[in-house]
């Protein structure tokens, strides 16, 4: 995993309303923490921050943190836990934990899903039931995603954790029985019905007899 330089700012004051003046000011509140050290409240760029997340399409990516601009990086952390505003997905707060690189650690990576190119002829699609696995390295090690491979699977087959045991690197933490994908056939449009909604059934005309004799 590519290490990324992040200048960080310890902060003294705390509160929901001097984090709502960082957040005015593009600032985002954090915090490191770490095995055998003392929380660090600190603050960095909304930008910095962004342009993380952006370039690594998620969290969990490794740092080398400075703070308050001093050249030399102190420590290395990883975000943790990356805190959203639920309507409008503004960043709230960013949690970093400080790691020591020749200790493994305890992180989450996606998972890309490679082989699809035979699914469109056999009209299948994947349905994905977890996008990423929780794994045990080096902080140095840390991967981008773990690349899983489907080309072998057909229409009604399922991949689960222990199947791609052994054919990665990494030590995978999840259920060997927990499911990640399964290949299913693919709707045709007409088939899909909104959720919600019933299919209509063709209407029935009502036809009432007439009686015997009746003009």
């Amino acid at each position: 995993m590519e290490l990324n330089e992040v200048n960080v700012y310890v902060r003294n004051d705390r509160g929901k309303s001097y984090a709502r003046k960082l957040r005015r000011e593009k600032k985002i509140p954090g915090v490191i923490y770490g095995k055998n050290y003392e929380p660090i409240s600190i603050y960095l760029e909304a930008r910095d921050l962004s342009e993380l997340m952006s370039k690594h399409k998620g969290e969990h990516s490794l740092l080398s943190i400075r703070i308050n601009d001093k050249e030399s990086a102190q420590f290395y952390a990883i975000i943790k836990e990356v805190q959203r505003e639920v309507l409008t997905g503004e960043i709230l707060h960013v949690d970093l934990h400080r790691v020591q690189m020749d200790e493994e650690i305890e992180t989450l990576v996606p998972l890309k899903i490679t082989g699809t190119e035979g699914l469109k002829k056999s009209e299948a699609v994947v349905q994905l039931m977890i996008e990423e696995v929780k794994i045990k390295t080096l902080p140095g090690k840390i991967p981008e995603f773990l690349s899983v491979d489907i080309s072998t699977l057909n229409i009604g087959d399922k991949l689960k954790i222990k199947d791609i045991v052994g054919k990665v690197e990494y030590k995978i933490l999840n259920d060997p029985e927990e499911t990640i994908l399964i290949i299913v056939h693919a709707f045709k449009e007409e088939e899909k019905v909104p959720v919600g909604e019933v299919k209509e059934e063709p209407q029935r005309q009502e036809v009432r007899e007439e009686s015997e004799g009746e003009a």
